[in-house]
């Protein structure tokens, strides 16, 4: 069973730090000279008009949070 509500968190990684996984690929990339960001750059105007909607769809939500959804009261107007 987890602590009671209110105990402070002890152990694990702290906030910001990658996890093993996440540090090995970057230093690949590295090793390797890899850009991601560079590399997606330059091979966004060789995809077609669908596939390049498509990325740009897919990367939105790294660039741009999320908005959550506004609640209404349904008895208010509209206008």
């Amino acid at each position: 069973m987890g602590k009671p509500i209110g105990y402070p968190k002890t152990g694990g990684r702290k906030a910001g730090t990658p996890n093993k996984k996440s540090r090995h690929l970057i230093q690949l990339l590295e090793e390797l000279n890899i850009n991601l960001i560079e590399q997606i750059i330059l091979e966004i105007p060789n995809l077609k008009p669908e596939e390049k909607v498509r990325t740009c769809l897919q990367l939105m939500p790294f660039v741009y949070p999320k908005k959550k959804p506004e609640e209404f009261d349904s008895l208010d107007p509209l206008f």
